[in-house]
């Protein structure tokens, strides 16, 4: 048995859902136990908006987002995910731009990772990639939040939509960090050269000059070769 299944609480979710009541839905959600609460983000996600018209659909999200983020931004994504892929959802739809721009700033940051995580990886088209980025920019200022969420995208709308954002944060680098960049780079090596010519040095003394043998036989004295030989 689906654990995720609860007639009682379907019973109750669904003509609220059908009836855009999103105000009395939400009520009768926050009377939920934790468990009971999360049984009904499965139907909602599972059940429930998969079987609502698209418009209808996305406004329900845009009202479970907007008032619990945390609970219901993944479940709802995920629900739509399969309408953004078989193009019954389209980046076009007005309830879509509703909720993306209900998520600016650093605030919902988290928010609009969470959905580009979900939706970019169903998207077909590199149009279609760049009008959600837009719609959902990543928090950073250099475009490299974009580039990074593309590069979790494995369909072949990636090939063409990360070259031209990786151009456009190369040419969003501001002057000075591009001085900055060009400061910390690596010298170019050395040219080599050749080695500079040293004069010898004077020499300013004279080595002495070293005695002959005769010179020196000449030199020992006469009382030296007499003791030498014995006396007769």
């Amino acid at each position: 048995m689906d654990s995720h299944y609860n007639p009682l609480i379907l019973s109750r979710l669904r003509p609220l859902a059908a009836g855009g009541d999103q105000v009395g839905l939400r009520a009768y959600l926050a009377t939920l136990s934790h468990s009971h609460f999360r049984t009904a983000g499965h139907l909602l996600g599972e059940r429930i908006m998969p079987a609502l018209p698209v418009a209808a659909a996305w406004s329900l999200m845009h009202s479970l987002v907007e008032w619990q983020p945390k609970a219901f931004t993944v479940t709802t994504a995920k629900a739509m995910a399969p309408r953004l892929h078989s193009g019954e959802a389209t980046v076009r739809d007005e309830g879509l731009r509703n909720l993306c721009a209900s998520l600016q700033g650093v605030a919902h940051a988290i928010d609009r990772d969470k959905l580009l995580r979900t939706w970019l990886p169903v998207l077909r088209e590199p149009d279609t990639v760049e009008a959600m980025l837009t719609m959902l920019p990543p928090e950073a200022p250099d475009g490299s939040g974009a580039v990074e969420a593309l590069l979790r995208v494995p369909t072949a709308a990636r090939t063409y939509a990360l070259p031209a954002r990786s151009t456009t944060r190369a040419s969003s680098q501001p002057p000075v960090a591009a001085s900055c960049s060009a400061a910390t780079a690596s010298p170019p090596p050395p040219q080599p050269s050749s080695p500079p010519t040293t004069a010898s040095p004077s020499r300013t003394h004279t080595q002495p000059a070293t005695p002959s043998p005769a010179s020196s036989l000449a030199s020992t004295p006469t009382t030296a070769a007499s003791s030498a030989w014995p006396q007769w």
